[in-house]
């Protein structure tokens, strides 16, 4: 629940408990917003929020393994399809929405949700992995933030592995970072939302990222 201009917006904010994830820093970011989001992995629960978040720290496919044997892969690729669920995937939430991932050095399927493969970050000596710290996203056009012109924000990463050879459509807005190469840092398509970066542990720029995305 939050208060904007005295009057109560019921917003059923449920953060999906897999086993992987920083579930309570997420919840603690959402809480000073003023909102209060619940961690579940319940299916009605997870079908009747109006924004759904699936966190993750970890490995991806031992995320897959836990969705799939809770039956939540199939919930969460529900709750997409009902078109009313605004979803959010952080980090290695994020890269299990989409149709495959090359860690561990195996192919693994995602939930297939954003067309696109998981794979390693290219490094050197001046690009060690993992990619950790805080680095520009430059958001696209008709981003979350409504901007008309691409805007560069700070937030911060920890990760080895991303999207890089995106199939893009019409309907896709997508938000780049750089390191050592580029690679896609944000992904928005209808109801679908998803950022290789932490915005929980973004301090001002990911509370914003959040409020924005809790007002859809």
């Amino acid at each position: 629940m939050a208060v904007k201009n005295g009057n109560y917006l019921m917003k059923r904010i449920l953060i999906v408990d897999y086993g992987m994830g920083n579930l309570h820093s997420v919840a603690s970011a959402i809480r000073k917003l003023g909102y209060d989001p619940k961690i579940s992995s319940d299916k009605k629960e997870i079908l009747n929020a109006s924004h759904l978040i699936l966190p993750g720290v970890g490995q991806f496919t031992k995320a897959i393994s836990n969705l799939k044997y809770s039956g939540l892969d199939e919930t969460i690729i529900e709750a997409s399809n009902t078109k009313k669920v605004k979803i959010l995937g952080i980090c290695l939430g994020m890269q299990i929405l989409c149709k495959s991932s090359s860690e561990g050095e195996v192919i693994t399927k995602g939930l297939g949700l954003i067309n696109t493969d998981v794979i390693k970050l290219e490094q050197d000596k001046n690009y060690k992995l993992p990619h950790i710290g805080f680095n520009e996203v430059t958001f696209d056009k008709n981003s979350i933030f409504k901007n008309s012109e691409k805007i560069l924000r700070d937030f911060y990463f920890v990760h080895s592995y991303c999207l890089r050879n995106f199939e893009e459509d019409k309907d896709t807005v997508l938000g780049y970072s750089k390191y050592k190469n580029e690679f896609v840092s944000f992904f928005q398509k209808g109801l679908l939302f998803a950022t290789q970066f932490h915005p929980e542990k973004s301090q001002s720029n990911g509370l914003n990222f959040l409020k924005l995305f809790f007002e859809l």
